[in-house]
């Protein structure tokens, strides 16, 4: 569990460092079965962002998702009221947009702005 709290902590720290623009959202099936979500957010300045990767995605909703669009997500573990192959809540946390699903794990990595 604590690998699991030190990256849910991570992205908070991201979150408030202003790491909430979205730059990208990327939904891909995976060996045709399993779903796979990638969030690239960043601050104001596009110095760096952050990459969230989501893996074994079930019942996803989005909708008014844009780059641009400001994101703060909730990322909940699901302790023991977890059903099989899921261990988080995600959801956005503001009203102005739609983002939410449950899934199996998650990555976060930062990246730099110079990447081509």
């Amino acid at each position: 569990m604590a690998k699991q709290d030190s990256r849910i902590e991570e992205y908070r720290r991201a979150q408030r460092s202003a790491f909430v623009g979205v730059l990208a959202l990327s939904v891909r099936n995976q060996l045709g079965r399993d779903q796979a979500v990638t969030l690239e957010l960043s601050p104001e300045d596009a110095s760096e962002s952050v990459v969230l990767t989501f893996f074994n995605v079930r019942q996803l909703r989005f909708a008014d998702l844009h780059p641009g669009s400001t994101c703060y997500l909730s990322i909940e573990p699901m302790g023991s009221a977890q059903w099989e192959g899921v261990s988080y809540r995600v959801h956005n946390i503001e009203q102005d947009l739609t983002l939410s699903f449950y899934c199996a794990d998650f990555e976060i990595k930062r990246m730099n702005a110079a990447r081509i």
